[in-house]
């Protein structure tokens, strides 16, 4: 909802609260379109200009052409201008003063009918807004002209003849384009040309070209307050706020997983945990049990889940050649632990009391070992040297021999 408020300072009130929804018509630039319409003079017979916006400049252009002896008709948003054979060639001051473009005619009815007498927009002096750059392009095309009591009187009974044009300060032309050709809507502004002289300030200053740039160094600013970057490349695997919605302190905006550099999350029991170290290796497979990447561990949390009695050991992961690992794949682990001691699998039928039987030279003998994990039917000990052979049950023989069953160590 939109109000005007103030009798002497009209001023718009906007009440947000809701949205905005429908369609909005885009009409023709006002400066575009009042050119073209000078341009029409050049080519005898009707021009059609389309998408013509419904604004007072529009008709008064339309009367300074009627005055010229054209015919201007209009047709919602497209307008048609006829233009004679032999158009006047003077356009008179109480036109012309209602509006500043009106100097647009100069050229073409120079062109067209080799002469063109036009007032002083407003009564400006030669030289203000632009108005020398009508005078010197016109010079320049091989016409001649001058200014006589209010008038720009402008001639080329010959016609005019093509020529290249500069506008003023060709010397600070190349800085300029060079300036124009940094430009880059997805960069920051290059700086100004360094402005070597009061009158190409002045020149600069009187068209709003240092207005307009550090207006827009202003919005650069003020959006570089509010501009965030990743630490790393990455993907977005999560967006947790719409575009223009407030960020609040500590609040999620995104989540980015970094390219390149993977972690697996593998959890450990607490019996278990001791015989993992930092930089103790792993193999990772497919769900076809292909091996396509290593890794080893980086860091082990100090925090215990309270429902399963385990921490979480983390793996950065490195993918074989020709293998491919992505962000949220599950993968098959095979984890080497290590220990100080070496250990040893065993039933866990083959340990009581903390010993286990081994056999040698014929002659059973206990051992003590130690049980550093266990699953439902297996232990892992250390306390036995290689070559031993382990007896995991005793059986009894229809000859009283005694025979055992084992394993060796």
């Amino acid at each position: 909802m939109a109000s005007s408020q103030g009798s002497t300072n009209d001023r718009f009130r906007i009440l947000g609260g809701c949205s905005l929804k429908g369609e909005v018509t885009v009409t023709g630039a006002k400066n575009s379109v009042l050119k073209l319409m000078a341009a029409s003079l050049l080519a005898v017979g009707t021009s059609t200009i389309r998408n013509v916006p419904d604004i007072a400049d529009v008709d008064i252009m339309a009367d300074l052409l009627k005055r010229l002896g054209c015919e201007v008709s209009r047709d919602g948003s497209n307008l048609s201008i006829t233009v004679p054979e032999a158009p006047a060639h003077r356009a008179d001051y109480d036109l012309v003063r209602k509006m500043r473009a009106s100097i647009n005619v100069l050229g073409p009815l120079v062109a067209r009918v080799g002469k063109a007498e036009v007032a002083l927009p407003g009564g400006d002096a030669i030289g203000s807004r632009g108005l020398d750059f009508h005078i010197k392009g016109l010079e320049s095309l091989g016409a001649t002209a001058h200014v006589e009591h209010g008038y720009v009187i402008a001639e080329a009974p010959n016609g005019l003849t093509g020529a290249t044009i500069e506008l003023d300060f060709p010397s600070e032309r190349q800085k300029w384009m060079r300036f124009l050709e940094n430009l880059d809507p997805f960069k920051m502004l290059p700086e100004l040309p360094a402005i070597r002289s009061e009158k190409e300030r002045m020149f600069i200053t009187s068209r709003t070209i240092l207005t307009e740039y550090y207006n827009l160094k202003s919005q650069e600013e003020r959006m570089l307050k509010y501009f965030y970057a990743a630490p790393f490349n990455g993907t977005v695997v999560a967006i947790y706020a719409e575009p223009g919605a407030i960020a609040n302190p500590g609040g999620q905006i995104a989540k980015i997983a970094k390219s390149g550099d993977y972690e697996v999350k593998v959890p450990i029991s607490m019996a278990d945990l001791k015989l993992y170290k930092e930089n103790s290796t792993a193999d990772f497979y497919d769900s076809k049990n292909k091996k396509i990447a290593t890794g080893k561990i980086i860091r082990i949390s100090d925090v215990i889940n309270q429902q399963t009695q385990s921490a979480d050991v983390y793996y950065s992961v490195n993918a074989l050649p020709e293998n491919q690992i992505y962000h949220g794949m599950y993968l098959n682990v095979s984890i080497n632990k290590e220990s100080d001691k070496e250990t040893v699998t065993l039933p866990r039928v083959a340990v009581k009391d903390g010993k286990v039987k081994v056999l040698n030279n014929g002659k059973l003998s206990s051992v003590d070992v130690m049980i550093v994990s266990s699953k439902p039917d297996s232990v892992y000990v250390t306390g036995l040297t290689n070559g031993q052979s382990v007896v995991l049950e005793q059986v009894e023989t229809n000859d009283s021999k005694v025979k055992f069953k084992g394993i060796v160590r």
